[in-house]
Order: C-alpha cells, then sequence, then structure tokens
C-alpha cells in the first residue's frame, strides 16, 4: 500500500476561513448600516410629522405666511431626506443580500477543503494502522519462529 500524502493545504484552509471571516465581518457591517439607516429614516419621519402638527398648530391661532412657508419648506426638505433614507436602505438591502450569498460561498468553500482535511487525515489514520498492524503482525511471527526455533534446540 502506497503512503498517502499528508494534509498540505494549511495555507489554503487558512486563507479560506480568512475570506470567510472577512465576509461576515464586511455582512455584520453592512447590517449596522442597515440599522443605521432605517433608524435615521424613523427619526426624519417623527420629524415630519411633528412638523406638521406644529404647523397645524400655527394654524390654528395666529400665524404669517412666512411661518406657514418655512413649515412647508422644511416639511419637502425632510420628505426629500426620507426618500434619500428609503432609497439608501433598499440599495443597502440589495448589498446585504449580495454579501450574504459571497458569506454562503466562502463558507462552502472552507467546508470544502476542510471535508478534504478530514478524508486526508482518515486516510493516513488508515494507512498508520494498517503499517502498525503489519508491524504487530511481523514481530508475531518473527517471535513464533524464534520460539519454535527455541522449542527444537530444546
Amino acid at each position: 500500500m502506497r503512503r498517502p500524502k499528508p494534509f498540505t493545504y494549511h495555507v489554503l484552509l487558512r486563507v479560506r476561513t480568512r475570506k470567510e471571516e472577512m465576509a461576515s465581518q464586511k455582512l455584520a457591517q453592512l447590517q449596522r448600516r442597515i440599522q443605521h439607516t432605517s433608524d435615521r429614516a424613523a427619526q426624519i419621519r417623527g420629524i415630519q410629522e411633528n412638523v406638521l402638527s406644529q404647523a397645524a398648530q400655527q394654524m390654528r391661532g395666529q400665524f404669517t405666511v412666512r411661518d406657514i412657508q418655512q413649515f412647508y419648506q422644511y416639511e419637502q426638505h425632510m420628505a426629500r431626506q426620507a426618500l434619500e433614507a428609503d432609497a439608501d436602505l433598499r440599495r443597502l438591502r440589495q448589498e446585504e443580500s449580495t454579501q450574504q450569498l459571497e458569506l454562503q460561498e466562502a463558507v462552502k468553500q472552507r467546508k470544502v477543503v476542510e471535508k478534504l482535511k478530514e478524508r486526508r487525515n482518515k486516510q493516513m489514520r488508515f494507512f498508520l494502522a494498517k503499517t502498525e498492524q503489519r508491524i504487530a503482525d511481523e514481530t508475531a511471527v518473527s517471535r513464533s519462529a524464534q520460539a519454535r526455533q527455541q522449542s527444537k534446540a530444546q
């Protein structure tokens, strides 16, 4: 039986593991950005509601046209920011799905190398067990032969 080569892909396994870690970190960072953008969008919507309620209160009392214009302009500004935040959120979610696919691929590649390593180690253990068994059998046969020779000599 030919001696199998030991697993020599340690560097490849480290590279694949590092690639997986980097993809995981990138995904986590992207998820934090999504959370931040989502919080910002919710905050903007809250400000919009607050501005509209303040404008409604101003209209009940005394108000000037300039005040209403300012409320309206500020509300429009906040609406634009809300739209931008929603667009950012959609873009980030698309990036997140792409990043999840990259992470899945990195995990798959690492598992392939680990499976190869385990298979190679199993072959090596099998070979070593066979070699030990052969050596033990040879030792037993030689001792048995020596014992027969000694018993014949006596």
